[in-house]
């Protein structure tokens, strides 16, 4: 089951709310791209590896990871808005 069809649950609405926000002001204000895209990698790749895994001994032990994380990161969160994107239509558009 889509999590776009469990009751309640809001966040793949947000997620397509960002979908369309994000570019909208990238375009509007083109000087935020560059910064944009340097907090998502120093978020998604390094901050939130790190608060969940309750340090950086994985990047002291394997620092191949210093390169891999980011982009690890950056395919879940491209697989995921393509699931809510596919939960969306199959949910909402039924065609």
């Amino acid at each position: 089951m889509p999590t776009v069809e469990l009751k309640y649950y809001k966040v793949p609405y947000y997620y397509i709310a960002l979908i369309f926000i994000c570019p909208t002001i990238m375009i509007y204000f083109t000087n935020t791209l560059y910064l944009f895209i340097l907090l998502y990698f120093i978020l998604r790749g390094y901050l939130i590896p790190i608060i969940k895994s309750k340090g950086i001994s994985m990047f002291v032990k394997y620092p191949i990871m210093l390169i891999v994380i980011p982009i690890v990161g950056l395919l879940i969160d491209i697989a995921k808005i393509i699931g809510i994107l596919w939960g969306v239509k199959k949910y909402h558009i039924r065609m």
